[in-house]
């Protein structure tokens, strides 16, 4: 076991390096494609193209979730490190995504408010809602307002509580030994994943859509729809725990794997009349899968290159902030082009609306991430490096940095 810890720290924050600007880059791309599958095309089927390719983005900001959350926490079932403190992991998630969410969520009830860009009424109850992160709970505020790209941030906190809680209780009923705990863990992750696109598969059953399209989001895309996605991140995550390293070979193998089953993903919807959300979401996840295992081992220069330059850096860095505001910013122009009698579902509509589209997002995703992000994110850092000094002392603190 000891061996699993042993190493160079020079390398060793190198790799950490490397793993977190893929992670970083690989995020901006999800998010990337989710903004793209908002923008109104003019051909239906395009558009169902379209939307698959969102969910792939969808699938992998979930991967990543539990993917980067979920290892601090197998390392400790495992008895690799101490468990986490929950108090301190929960005060950070909430510094890192609430604060810009609340202001984008007053912001974008206001904007729809004014404007009416869905022809939804928005109202307190609704906001409220949003701002408990508890709007996908419900078919009328899951895609209200004035921003229904923020279902996917209420599932992914419901995440962030369940997390810590499921860990302990599988801490607890584990031991020492490595190889049965991990056996165990394996196991309940399997079983995780199997229920969960049980339930995407049986749930329609019994609670149809009946013509309200956000009873999909609120049933079968709800945290135990969508919990595979979560386990098949943290099973990524014990593959590197548990030091399983494919070699360049195999590496590519996987990535190219990954890459081939993201393109059947965009031929469904020219395969299937009425692709469903179920084969959306478990094609995206294998994809992002397969993509996460084949990486740091992956042999390719170039790529690496571009994934740690400084420009997917900086985009990576607004991600975030542009997944936020980019929802209610196209509503808004669209509303502005129709005022104009440039009617959607037009090519001159498409083309005037990215062409505004950019520049706008551009700058509000700026500063919001410059003025409420930032600011947030720095306290959160502070926390850590608070909570590691008072816990562990100053060679403490720089141990756990490094972690």
């Amino acid at each position: 076991m000891n061996a699993l810890l042993q190493g160079s720290g020079q390398q060793a924050g190198h790799l950490r390096e490397e793993h977190f600007a893929f992670a970083d880059a690989l995020r901006a791309v999800a998010i990337l494609l989710v903004v793209l599958t908002h923008v109104p095309l003019p051909v239906a089927r395009d558009a169902e193209c379209q939307r698959a390719f969102g969910g792939w983005g969808v699938d992998a900001f979930f991967v990543l979730s539990g993917f980067l959350l979920g290892k601090p926490y197998l390392e400790a079932i495992l008895r690799l490190r101490p468990m986490p403190d929950a108090a301190l992991y929960l005060r950070r998630r909430f510094l890192r995504i609430w604060p810009a969410y609340a202001v984008v969520v007053v912001a974008s009830a206001t904007v729809e408010k004014i404007c009416q860009c869905s022809g939804q009424r928005t109202g307190l109850r609704d906001v409220a809602a949003h701002l408990a992160m508890i709007h996908n709970l419900f078919p009328a505020y899951v895609w209200g307002a004035g921003n229904a790209a923020l279902w996917t941030m209420a599932v992914d906190a419901q995440f962030y509580v369940v997390l810590p809680v499921a860990a302990l209780v599988l801490y607890r009923v584990t031991d020492s030994d490595a190889g049965r705990t991990t056996r165990i863990t394996v196991g309940v992750l399997l079983a995780a994943i199997a229920l969960s696109v049980a339930w995407r598969l049986i749930s329609p059953a019994f609670f149809p859509a009946v013509d309200i399209v956000p009873t999909i989001d609120v049933v079968q895309r709800g945290l135990p729809g969508m919990f595979f996605c979560f386990a098949c991140g943290m099973l990524l995550a014990l593959a590197r725990v548990s030091k399983f390293r494919p070699s360049a070979a195999v590496a590519r193998g996987l990535g190219l794997s990954g890459v081939a089953v993201a393109g059947i993903l965009l031929a469904v919807p020219y395969i299937l009349a009425d692709p469903t959300a179920a084969v959306i979401d478990v094609l995206g996840t294998i994809s992002v899968s397969l993509i996460i295992l084949s990486w740091p081992n992956l042999d390719a220069a170039p790529l690496r290159r571009v994934i740690e330059s400084e420009a997917v850096a900086i985009v990576a860095a607004h991600a975030y902030a542009l997944y936020l505001v980019h929802y209610p910013i196209i509503g808004m122009l669209a509303s502005i082009l129709e005022s104009l009698h440039v009617h959607a579902g037009t090519v001159t509509f498409t083309a005037l609306l990215a062409l505004s589209f950019v520049p706008a997002a551009a700058i509000a995703a700026s500063l919001l991430h410059r003025f409420v992000e930032q600011p947030f994110l720095t306290l959160k850092e502070r926390a850590r490096e608070t909570s590691t000094v008072q816990g562990f002392g100053i060679a403490g603190a720089r141990r756990a940095t490094s972690q």
